[in-house]
């Protein structure tokens, strides 16, 4: 799977991207004994999210963002997640908080911050809120009451 999303993606250090991604994705060997038909992957999407920009540091800021969304997205699309760049973003910026509990009204303020500088990925309200239910269904994040907290690893198959 690693090779597959390598094999789609052109970077100057493509060595250490790769080095990143096979550090962030694990395959389950326990869920795979059970004969599945694809292999099942535990994601640590905010240790990934963490390391992916410094890596990216060669590039102009602009250009690294959207590479980064990009990139984001082309692993999800691999596993059968269609995110959009938004929501690539949306769950970029949570990266953030970590472990922490965030309210939606004080994160769609914070992302109106960012939204500034990378207008291309603004949400209104109410397309973020969708995003949010989106990511919580395919467990990228945990929603609750409103309160947001992302995964720090995910079960992709």
């Amino acid at each position: 799977m690693i090779d597959e999303i390598l094999g789609d993606i052109q970077l100057k250090n493509q060595a250490k991207f790769s080095k990143l991604l096979s550090q962030c994705m694990v395959l389950q060997r326990m869920l795979n004994s059970m004969d599945l038909d694809n292999p099942v992957y535990e994601f640590k999407i905010q240790k990934f999210f963490k390391e992916l920009p410094p890596l990216l540091s060669e590039y102009p800021r602009k250009e690294r963002m959207s590479l980064i969304l990009e990139l984001s997205q082309n692993i999800f699309k691999h596993f059968g997640y269609e995110l959009s760049l938004s929501e690539c973003f949306v769950l970029f910026e949570l990266r953030e908080i970590g472990k922490f509990r965030l309210k939606d009204d004080k994160f769609f303020a914070t992302l109106d911050k960012s939204w500034q500088e990378y207008s291309d990925y603004r949400l209104d309200k109410d397309e973020f809120k969708y995003a949010l239910k989106e990511l919580k269904n395919i467990k990228l994040i945990d929603l609750r009451r409103g309160a947001i907290m992302m995964s720090p690893e995910v079960v992709l198959h």
